[in-house]
């Protein structure tokens, strides 16, 4: 909200220190109780007419392009490719108010945020974070050093506050499909190094049984470690047999990557499709978080979380399932 809007409000409320009490004097209860009291009372005055309007030109409620046979098709064919362990979860629309925010350092301006003190799913991994650390907690009741890992897969769509080009192929919603490790540490980057793999893998399978070698010109994975103290490794036990392994893709380090850097804790992918007219889509992003560190208050905790944007995929490539 702009500085302009804030001082239209105030003027009209006649209360000068409304924002704060609102975000600070009210309870979770009372705030939600408000909203939900303003929400019935602005829908008595709405139109028939404004209704259809809103849905004719409102960027949040416009249907996808992509029908929804794909959608189905793209989950099924990524559920059937999911590595030993892997379960699915189908997530709730909601998710807890600040789950963005206050763990990924995400501003709650890109969140859509409701009256009942959710914000819908702009995240999935965010999302499936909780239920990793819910699992995990379980675990570590039984067995305080337990290394299990917690596998977790959603296809999800997700909606974003900020404005998005639609050149682009961007809009403000959107389906992912996602996957969340959770563990220990086990030591030597074991947990990191497996799991990245197999994160990588899973992907470049879906390319694999997707796309014919005439529809792309390159794919391409980028591996970035913001602590520069583990290229070695990383070169040698992640880059290198994936190479010799997928001799047609293009595995590289990119130590100059300045997206997400407050983001992801250290190691982090991102895999780049390049289309027949030389365009480049960064498909498919991920990396280690420290959030299971901070919602289970344990330093040994480990998280790799990552996705594919499969409905910009099926919209920049013609795709076959």
């Amino acid at each position: 909200m702009t500085n302009k809007i804030l001082e239209k409000i105030i003027q009209k409320s006649g209360v000068q220190d409304l924002p704060e009490i609102l975000s600070k004097h009210l309870n979770s209860s009372e705030l939600q109780s408000l909203m939900i009291e303003v929400y019935r009372r602005r829908s008595e005055d709405i139109p028939v007419t404004k209704v259809l309007n809103d849905y004719l030109t409102n960027r949040f409620v416009s249907p996808s392009v992509i029908p929804q046979e794909q959608f189905l098709q793209f989950d099924s064919l990524a559920v059937n490719l999911l590595p030993d362990g892997f379960e699915t979860i189908e997530l709730s629309p909601v998710s807890p108010l600040g789950t963005c925010a206050v763990i990924g350092n995400i501003s709650q301006n890109r969140v859509v945020s409701t009256s009942r003190n959710n914000e819908v799913v702009a995240d999935s991994t965010n999302t499936i974070t909780l239920e990793c650390v819910k699992l995990r907690k379980l675990e570590l009741k039984s067995d305080p050093r337990s290394v299990k890992r917690i596998k977790l897969a959603s296809s999800h769509r997700l909606i974003r506050g900020q404005t998005f080009d639609p050149d682009k192929k961007f809009t403000a919603h959107f389906r992912v499909f996602s996957l969340c490790t959770a563990g220990r540490d086990e030591g030597h980057l074991k947990f990191e190094i497996e799991s990245l793999i197999e994160h990588i893998e899973f992907y470049l399978m879906i390319f694999k049984h997707t796309l014919s070698t005439e529809s792309y010109l390159t794919i391409e994975v980028f591996l970035t470690d913001f602590s520069n103290k583990n290229t070695d490794q990383l070169h040698a036990q992640v880059l290198s047999p994936l190479s010799k392994k997928y001799n047609h893709i293009q595995f590289s380090f990119d130590q100059h990557r300045k997206e997400a850097r407050s983001y992801y804790d250290d190691i982090c992918f991102k895999i780049t499709l390049t289309d027949l007219n030389n365009v480049s889509w960064d498909l498919v992003d991920g990396g280690f978080t420290d959030w299971t560190r901070k919602y289970l208050s344990n330093d040994k905790e480990r998280l790799l979380t990552t996705g594919i944007g499969s409905e910009l995929f099926l919209k920049a490539f013609k795709v076959k399932i």
